[in-house]
């Protein structure tokens, strides 16, 4: 795999629950991707697990189960729960039942921006709170998470259960990062839960929601969310499954492999997974145009946090920085130098046509934008620079929501469907509707950026779908 900085769109962490975790969250946006989407991805597949430095006692089941971890290192934690022996005032605990979950409370200006996730209104793209549950469906004892990273832990006490606040390294105190932890068990229902939270959001205001959240069997808790669990076991199959050698993202692949590539003006079909009258559907990138503000953007539509502008609508510029890795163990990541790179507004216009003779309604529409060196008939995803003989840095990491691999929407200006986010409400048979999308990346990368409009979302590497349907070449 030649993707230079991919641990930092993956950080270290075990690789088969990255895998899990990734294939679960690739399966359900291709059902409603939508802005806010990425964010939750990189937390989920973020780092990190639990450092429960508690030695405290829980009863489950009929035996009596001790939380514990041990440091690796300097910065890293195995933490387990292993059983004693004692037996006595201990109580049988039947499986637990579905589950609901309530939030009692939520920071000022906080809200719900999907399952599971809670932004700022005023930044719903970026940072927040993500909320996870395993079920321990294989025994309370089997729970093992080795983590990386830590710089910070402390025990809490989150109402009458045992928790940890984590805090990890943000090497270039990206805002956008999800660089804290907290980690709840509920071994009554044989539960542990799992809080990745946002470099924007105060430990005490994490701490508060973890003390407030609610969980109870659905048919007590009316008013709750119903909580889908990842099951433990499904966990331990991924480790058995991923223990030899990691299947390698497809990101290299012929000319004939790239034969469906479009051209600014050229229409195409919607193909990929869509089926039945979707297949009707017909783009058409219109136009592209690069910019050094957002002056061409309708403000209705527009998050200027995501963005990245000053008060003038100017994009700031972008930090490169060049990092010799740790290994998270004993060592940390060290920035050696940096640089700043100016930002470009890549504004492209599309065409969505209904050929069909029937109306389509809910149509989901996404974009992304790929970062493509092409040479001899190959073409290869590229990341961010490699280190020459001699370089004292492994890797590059960029301080903004710049291209590194590639970029989801910025920006778009059409909504609809259930929750009012990327989709076109209705397209008749025979009419065309313009959508405008816009990406924020480096000025280098502009030589090598191709569209992808297709659904899977995928920036960092080649999918068949995405392939059958084709790559737009916006080349500047």
């Amino acid at each position: 795999m030649n993707i230079e900085n991919m641990e930092q769109e993956f950080p270290k962490m075990p690789q088969s629950m990255r895998d899990m975790i990734e294939k679960e969250v690739e399966k359900q946006v291709k059902v409603t991707p939508q802005r806010g989407y990425f964010s939750l991805k990189k937390a989920v597949v973020a780092s990190l697990a639990a450092t429960f430095v508690l030695g405290t006692t829980i009863f489950a089941g009929t035996k009596l189960y001790r939380m514990s971890s041990s440091p690796q290192g300097n910065y890293g934690m195995t933490t387990k729960i292993e059983k004693t022996d004692a037996t006595e005032n201990t109580e049988k605990i039947d499986p637990a039942p579905q589950l609901a979950m309530k939030l009692s409370y939520l920071p000022d200006g906080m809200t719900e921006t999907e399952e599971g996730k809670y932004s700022y209104e005023q930044t719903p793209g970026q940072g927040g709170i993500s909320i996870v549950f395993y079920q321990m469906d294989t025994g309370d004892e089997a729970f093992w998470m080795q983590d990386h990273y830590v710089t910070e832990s402390e025990n809490i006490q989150v109402g009458n259960h045992d928790g940890v606040y984590e805090k990890m390294q943000n090497i270039v105190g990206d805002d956008s990062a999800f660089d804290q932890m907290i980690y709840v068990t509920y071994p009554e229902y044989h539960y542990v839960m799992q809080m990745y939270v946002g470099h924007d959001v105060t430990k005490e205001e994490a701490c508060k929601v973890a003390e407030g959240i609610i969980l109870a069997p659905s048919e007590e808790l009316a008013d709750g969310t119903v909580i889908s669990p990842y099951n433990w076991s499904d966990y331990e199959d991924a480790m058995a499954e991923n223990s030899g050698e990691d299947e390698a993202l497809k990101t290299t692949v012929t000319a004939e492999e790239m034969k469906n590539l479009h051209k600014i003006g050229e229409e195409f079909a919607v193909t990929g997974e869509a089926d039945g009258e979707s297949q009707n559907l017909r783009i058409k990138v219109t136009d592209v145009k690069v910019t050094d503000d957002v002056a061409i953007l309708d403000p209705v539509f527009m998050d200027r946090d995501m963005l990245d502008v000053d008060e003038n609508g100017k994009l700031l510029p972008d930090t490169i920085s060049y990092i010799k890795a740790g290994d998270g163990i004993n060592t940390l990541d060290e920035v050696i130098s940096s640089r700043e790179v100016p930002r470009k507004l890549v504004y492209v216009t599309l065409e969505y046509t209904n050929a069909g003779e029937t109306e389509l309604t809910d149509v989901l529409f996404f974009s992304s934008v790929m970062k493509i060196r092409e040479e001899n008939e190959v073409y290869e995803i590229c990341g961010g620079e490699q280190p020459k003989e001699g370089d004292a840095w492994d890797t590059v990491q960029a301080d903004s929501s710049s291209l590194e691999y590639g970029e989801e929407m910025a920006y778009y200006d059409v909504t609809g469907g259930e929750r009012g986010n990327n989709y076109f409400g209705s397209i008749k048979a025979g009419e065309t509707k313009i959508l405008h999308v816009g990406f924020v990346v480096d000025e280098d990368a502009l030589p090598y950026l191709y569209l992808n409009t297709g659904t899977s979302g995928s920036s960092y590497t080649f999918t068949e779908q995405d392939l059958a349907q084709g790559l737009v070449d916006i080349r500047q």
